[in-house]
């Protein structure tokens, strides 16, 4: 039986949600130029590709296919199917994702990806406890839990990760969605963003899916740090996973800096030229 690949909405993104782990709900993942493709196999959901695509160049953000299904041109099928769309319908150069896994780095080898050794981005993982830690009084009124953030607030907060990009940890989401774990907050002084820490519940534990400094503000961040560890051990305990992942140097060293601890795991990003797939489909 030959595979179905479908672009998914916000309802039929749910009879794939099981194949995906990362940090968005279909209403966020399905938004700001990210698109879903899923794969029927045997009439049974086997694959899922999300992608978030520009004129300069689109993403693989999360490629997976299940395991009773792999080795059999699944995942080649789904992927080539994504890419020959977004050379017939953009303008894109390139086509880019980033992998840790050496299996899946093979895979997008084998389909014409580059991976540049020295353009890497990484995963950090570190104990809760592990914290950088920093005394924090009672009621800061400069720390303004995500839950509390005005519109203005949140105005400013997404001017800032637009403008400085080079300071912030984690993918670009938009902000700010209502289900951020408890200890998510901002650091404001008068109107001026400090620093910013939104989490996620993940598999594993809480995930960093936005960190950022404002220039010159190093305690501030740490400030929400702290803040942000008695929050999850409150709810948690203290045997607790917390991971973050760095895109740039400018990033790793805000990490390295605030999970002095953690265990560190390259990530590689691969590109894929499109002319070439341009050119093979005239």
């Amino acid at each position: 039986m030959e595979e179905r690949i479908f672009i998914l909405d916000k309802d039929t993104f749910g009879i794939f949600s099981e194949l995906y782990a990362g940090l968005l709900d279909s209403a966020t993942l399905l938004s700001d130029g990210r698109i879903a493709l899923g794969v029927m196999y045997d009439e049974q959901p086997a694959g899922l590709l999300i992608a978030t695509v520009s004129d300069e160049a689109a993403w693989v953000d999360w490629l997976y296919i299940k395991e009773d299904y792999r080795n059999n041109g699944i995942g080649t099928a789904l992927l080539w199917h994504f890419l020959n769309s977004v050379a017939k319908f953009t303008s894109c150069d390139e086509v880019k994702t980033a992998c840790s896994d050496k299996a899946v780095r093979r895979f997008f080898s084998g389909q014409g990806f580059i991976f540049d050794r020295f353009k890497t981005s990484a995963i950090y993982e570190a104990d809760i406890r592990d914290f950088k830690d920093m005394d924090v009084e009672d009621g800061d009124s400069c720390i303004v839990p995500v839950a509390s953030l005005t519109r203005k607030m949140q105005s400013i907060i997404n001017q800032a990760f637009i403008e400085d990009p080079e300071l912030q940890v984690g993918i670009k989401l938009p902000i700010v969605p209502e289900d951020y774990y408890p200890g998510s907050a901002a650091y404001f002084s008068e109107d001026k963003l400090e620093a910013a820490l939104f989490l996620k519940e993940d598999q594993k534990g809480v995930s960093v899916a936005y960190a950022y400094m404002s220039p010159g503000s190093p305690k501030s961040l740490v400030s929400l740090m702290s803040y942000a560890k008695t929050k999850i051990i409150e709810l948690r305990g203290e045997s607790v996973v917390i991971s973050a992942v760095a895109l740039n140097s400018s990033s790793k060293k805000l990490t390295e800096k605030i999970f002095p601890k953690a265990e560190k795991t390259i990530c590689y990003t691969g590109t894929l030229d499109m002319f070439p797939v341009r050119y093979s489909m005239t």
